[in-house]
């Protein structure tokens, strides 16, 4: 498997943010000034990409544990019915018991 990293890239911001924060840093002399800043360009969409080239096969994705924010996603389709939202809640429970981390979607409760 070809994985390609690159390296973030750096964005200078100088003191555009800590000059009106008023976040400031002594030199050697003592003497006060607004910190520069900066930041890499590491996002969330980067360390997915990075997530996929590491964890996927010829049939695609292979999510590791702990890689999202859920073990599981659970989509209820009738969430406007009573039955359903009992037995969603009973699942939910099932699988909370044995650890579980579990992402919900009922949307019929949401509005979509």
């Amino acid at each position: 498997m070809d994985c390609e990293f690159r390296r973030p890239r750096g964005f200078e911001l100088g003191t555009q943010y800590s000059a009106p924060m008023g976040l400031t840093v002594a030199d050697a002399q003592g003497t006060s000034a607004p910190a520069h800043m900066a930041c890499s360009g590491i996002g969330i969409p980067r360390c997915l990409q990075t997530l996929a080239d590491l964890h996927r096969d010829h049939h695609g994705l292979c999510w590791k544990p702990g890689c999202g924010p859920a073990d599981l996603h659970l989509i209820v389709l009738r969430a406007d019915l009573p039955e359903m939202r009992e037995r969603t809640e009973q699942i939910v429970r099932q699988l909370q018991q044995h650890g579980a981390r579990l992402l919900v979607d009922e949307p019929a409760r949401s509005g979509r």
